[in-house]
């Protein structure tokens, strides 16, 4: 199999040696990033401090749970939610990994 890079939906899956990479610059015995990007996302604490320091996409997680919950509330009392989709922006985090 040929890849260039490989993408997960968090950080977690890459923090320890249970998850798909050790971040210890290898994956099935291939660098990190030499030969295949790493990225996450949602910025967790420590990403930046894995090695090498991860790729990952940073979300504004307060302000998605705060809308969210606003929505919620909103459909719960039986009201109409003008806008179900909302662009709160992302931020992508270029780091070693990438």
């Amino acid at each position: 199999m040929v890849y260039s890079a490989i993408i997960s939906f968090n950080e977690p899956c890459f923090s320890s040696g249970d998850g798909p990479l050790r971040c210890r610059g290898a994956f099935l015995k291939v660098p990190v990033p030499r030969r295949v990007a790493v990225a996450g996302f949602n910025d967790l604490t420590g990403s930046d401090q894995m090695q090498p320091a991860l790729t990952t996409v940073r979300t504004p997680r307060r302000e998605v749970g705060e809308r969210a919950a606003r929505m919620l509330l909103a459909l719960m009392r039986g009201q109409t939610v003008a806008q179900p989709s909302v662009d709160l922006g992302f931020e992508l985090c270029l780091r070693a990994s990438a």
